[in-house]
């Protein structure tokens, strides 16, 4: 069985995207594999609470290593390195790993084969068991890169689970934006979810993920929330939805209740009734015709 994958996005930060996925994730109790590849900022284990058995490094790209035995100081890495990540000093060749771009450029150039190009740790992915079925979740460490490639790894590690474990569905709870954690998360997606909220810069970044997922040929359905705040807004959100021929899911109006349950690292799924049982019965219609 090849399972559905259905990402939650959104155009920015704050729109209420994991609060949604979470609850979405207690209606799908049982029914379905969670994952969060939010890999930056990660918080969906926030709500679900995992039970972390499973541990994995992540190593996106390799670094130079010089061996000082081996380098005569000629300089022909530090000529050859456009991004000004080795440098010949007086004591030696220092490497600069925050400018490296790991091309291993350096490495082929070297007269004497002083240097080698070596993984090192980026991040941390984890499997957990919550109450709600098995989640997997990454994160970057401070200022590394690759964000795009430990996303990859872990829709890949929750496919395979999902494969032999017959899993029909996956949710994922996706990173904001459309930089490349989004589109490494929204590649090959069987439907792509967009939380936003009615206000200008939300429009704006709706209408550009909807282009995002176009040229990706991953079909997008909306979510409303905090629809209250802004009858113009809405109404603007609701007419471009229609031209754009999205899928509608629902609105769901702003509660404080929201608020707190997430500062109590609770699921806001009381909060969000009725609305979110109206998304969800929607989303699983939407789900059922999609033909894989």
């Amino acid at each position: 069985m090849i399972p559905k994958e259905i990402v939650v996005v959104s155009g920015k930060g704050g729109t209420g995207k994991t609060s949604v996925v979470s609850a979405l994730c207690a209606l799908f109790s049982k029914k379905a594999l969670f994952c969060d590849v939010d890999v930056d900022a990660p918080n969906l284990q926030l709500l679900l609470h995992p039970n972390d058995g499973q541990s994995f490094s992540f190593s996106g790209r390799k670094v130079p290593e010089i061996d000082s035995n081996l380098c005569n100081l000629c300089g022909t890495c530090a000529n050859f390195c456009r991004f000004d990540a080795i440098k010949k000093e007086i004591n030696g060749i220092t490497s600069l790993l925050w400018k490296c771009e790991g091309c291993g450029g350096c490495a082929l150039v070297c007269p004497k084969n002083a240097i080698t190009m070596n993984s090192y740790e980026q991040g941390q992915y984890w499997r957990g068991e919550t109450s709600l079925g098995p989640l997997w979740h990454a994160r970057l460490h401070a200022g590394e890169e690759n964000s795009g490639m430990l996303v990859a790894k872990l829709r890949r590690e929750v496919r395979q689970e999902a494969i032999k474990n017959n899993y029909p569905l996956i949710i994922v709870d996706g990173p904001p934006g459309i930089s490349c954690p989004a589109i490494s998360a929204l590649t090959g997606a069987t439907l792509a979810v967009a939380v936003t909220e009615p206000s200008l810069s939300g429009l704006h970044d709706l209408l550009r993920l909807g282009d995002l997922c176009s040229s990706l040929e991953v079909p997008l359905a909306v979510i409303l929330n905090k629809a209250d705040l802004s009858e113009i807004r809405n109404a603007e959100i609701q007419d471009q939805i229609k031209n754009k021929n999205w899928q509608f899911l629902g609105s769901i109006p702003f509660r404080p209740s929201v608020v707190e349950a997430i500062s109590s690292e609770e699921i806001p799924l009381d909060s969000l009734h009725p609305e979110i049982e109206t998304i969800y019965t929607n989303l699983l219609q939407i789900i059922n015709n999609i033909k894989m």
